[in-house]
């Protein structure tokens, strides 16, 4: 029978840098996720205060339903970040788990593979909403430019 390897030392400065680390990039992700639903989240607010006044331009609707249609993309992108940062980190703590305590390297080749997927899914979902912003203020600002 093959003698078990003995337990490496704990570099208790390492594992404590790697817990801050961990916990830095969720709440970081956290944030972000949370920029993105307020960002587009109070631009349609703002807009659909400005359809709510009496002297609404109706030439206005359909750039209003458009530019609204925007916004509401990035809420779901900024809310589709927020899961994806948690699988990210839920993924990365697997990866650890199986990496150093049952020493399943395939194991944790897996959840390394799932974390750098999520991690380009949260890059896709932050950019894709910062750009539905920008398109649905763009197409607010140019309507209200060109009515009376």
């Amino acid at each position: 029978m093959a003698k078990k390897p003995e337990k490496p030392e704990v570099d208790e400065f390492a594992y404590e840098r790697s817990h801050k680390a961990s916990e830095s990039a969720y709440d970081l992700g956290k944030a972000t996720g949370q920029a993105c639903l307020l960002i587009n989240g109070g631009a349609a607010t703002a807009v659909l205060a400005l359809i709510a006044k009496e002297k609404f331009d109706p030439d206005l609707a359909k750039s209003i339903a458009t530019c609204l249609t925007s916004y509401v993309i990035g809420v779901v992108l900024g809310s589709f970040l927020l899961y994806s940062s948690m699988m990210r980190a839920e993924s990365w703590n697997y990866f650890w788990y199986w990496w150093s305590y049952m020493q399943e390297y395939d194991s944790a080749e897996e959840c390394r593979k799932s974390a750098k997927f999520w991690e380009k899914i949260i890059s896709a979902c932050y950019l894709l909403s910062m750009l539905a912003f920008l398109i649905g203020s763009f197409v607010v600002a140019r309507a209200l430019l060109g009515s009376k």
